[in-house]
């Protein structure tokens, strides 16, 4: 319109109707039963995802959120896509799930991790230049087995993707209807956590006579307990996007959770021949903090005496102590 040309654009091999027609015949007979018996012999048992929050859950999900991003280094990235493919030819998608899942068991000490991922659902190339919602969910279970090595995960995550793609056909919603039947108000059902690689190429925003820039739009809704985007930048290296509930955390929590991230996605890479329970999830400088005297105190107590010994003389001596503390010589003693 701006040059005061005609649309050129290529007629469409197929419509919306078409796809909606070719998935409800998917999701019809023994086709839809093989699928399912896929998903209910691999998400069988599934437990919930218990992460540590920094406050209850909500008797009611709210869905209220908020949006942290850190950065990914490009040399970082190059390691973590070497570990893929000597982890029998993971993608980075598939080492980004790996890595995460990691986190999320060393924070919640399950080693029974499921996370959510996103597809295009465009696995017809008539669909490519079609306007259309396609995208859909899978679930990703992973049993951490901390004595592996990183490429030992990596390859029991592969093999998981895979399937999973094998079996995508299944909207989300109706597994959640045949696998979920009760559903709880206070979280999503199968998954709380999801992993998305967003490698998709970027259009064009090289408009005639206007300046476009790209930002990131305010975010005032979270799909999931913690929802982690990544996103390659022109630059090189990865912008990961973290869309979490601020129901259950706060902004200085899920700061601190992208740092646990990249030092684990570090020490991972850096041998990805040990097993993973060798792994550091705390920097240098936080490990520090944690063990030394800026949060315990003095180390150490003397040899041949208890904790409730040393707390007791220490309140006793110390005037400004709170009155509740010196009379909590008998219940530490019970402690």
């Amino acid at each position: 319109a701006v040059a005061g040309r005609a649309a050129d654009l290529p007629e469409l091999p197929v419509q919306y109707g078409d796809y909606a027609l070719w998935q409800r015949e998917r999701l019809s007979g023994d086709d839809l039963g093989g699928q399912l018996s896929y998903w209910r012999r691999q998400l069988d048992g599934l437990e919930p995802l218990e992460l540590p929050t920094d406050r209850p859950r909500p008797a009611v999900r709210t869905g209220a959120g908020a949006l942290h991003t850190f950065d990914v280094p490009e040399e970082l990235v190059t390691r973590l896509g070497a570990a893929g493919r000597h982890g029998g030819g993971a993608t980075l998608a598939m080492v980004l799930t790996a890595v995460t899942q990691l986190l999320l068991r060393a924070y919640s000490g399950q080693t029974d991790v499921a996370v959510g991922t996103a597809v295009s659902g465009r696995d017809r190339a008539e669909l490519e230049g079609l306007v259309g919602f396609f995208v859909n969910t899978l679930v990703l279970r992973s049993r951490v087995d901390d004595s592996r090595t990183f490429l030992e995960h990596l390859a029991g995550t592969r093999e998981t993707v895979l399937e999973a793609l094998a079996h995508q056909d299944v909207p989300f919603s109706r597994l959640v209807e045949e696998l979920v039947p009760e559903r709880d108000p206070s979280r999503t059902p199968l998954v709380q956590v999801a992993v998305t690689l967003q490698n998709a190429p970027a259009g064009s925003l090289d408009l005639p006579g206007l300046a476009a820039e790209e930002l990131l739009p305010p975010v005032a809704s979270a799909p999931f307990d913690l929802n982690i985007e990544f996103e390659p930048r022109p630059e090189g290296g990865l912008r990961a996007a973290v869309l979490y509930s601020v129901d259950l955390f706060d902004a200085s929590t899920v700061l601190r959770l992208g740092r646990h991230w990249l030092t684990l996605a570090d020490s991972l890479t850096a041998d990805p021949g040990r097993p993973v329970r060798d792994a550091a999830l705390l920097a240098d400088e936080e490990r520090a903090q944690v063990l030394g005297t800026e949060w315990s105190g003095e180390p150490g107590v003397p040899a041949g005496r208890s904790v409730v010994e040393v707390f007791n003389e220490r309140v006793a001596a110390d005037p400004t102590a709170p009155a509740v503390l010196r009379g909590a010589e008998e219940s530490l003693t019970y402690g």
